[in-house]
């Protein structure tokens, strides 16, 4: 099987970088540590089109989750953003156009990680605080904390039925 690695791109100033890929395969989400969120196109055709920049961050950009119609993106500050695909608020990259659609968390404490769940219904949220939230994205509404941990939870990760819910933390578990 051969395997060709494509021209690297500019997305962000050096630092740290989160990427995820849309489901589809269509888009590239990164976020950096110079606070912005870039929507790329990835169809090899349409690579050279201009991003799609989100900056409602003021702090890096730690984590990234898309699912279907939406992107979620957290930073160091602790925000988690919502943002919608498809609609015509913001647009670039030739037809992709993306809507901020709310805060749906503030948290004290960076958020390290976020996964879509729930036919794209909630979003977990990994912080240090030592818990997991689990919040709507119908309505911004916190559903759930999950504690357990005994240390800053750094990931999470929906199974892709959403029956299970899986997190790591620093405490080793």
């Amino acid at each position: 099987m051969s395997k060709k690695v494509t021209d690297p791109r500019f997305a962000h100033a050096e630092g740290y970088t989160a990427i995820a890929f849309g489901k589809s395969g269509q888009f590239v989400c990164t976020g950096g540590s110079d606070c912005l969120v870039r929507v790329f196109r990835a169809p090899k055709s349409e690579r050279d089109q201009e991003a799609v920049t989100l900056e409602q961050h003021s702090d890096n950009v730690l984590s990234l989750a898309v699912s279907g119609g939406k992107v979620i993106s957290g930073d160091e500050e602790g925000m988690v953003f919502s943002f919608d695909l498809g609609t015509s608020s913001v647009s670039g990259a030739d037809g992709l156009s993306i809507e901020p659609s709310g805060t749906v968390l503030r948290s004290p404490l960076p958020a390290r990680d976020t996964s879509i769940g729930n036919g794209d219904k909630q979003v977990a949220i990994a912080t240090d605080d030592e818990s997991v939230r689990i919040v709507s994205l119908l309505d911004m509404s916190l559903l759930h904390t999950l504690d357990g941990h005994r240390g800053a939870v750094n990931s999470v990760c929906y199974s892709p039925d959403s029956i299970y819910l899986a997190s790591a933390s620093c405490d080793g578990t």
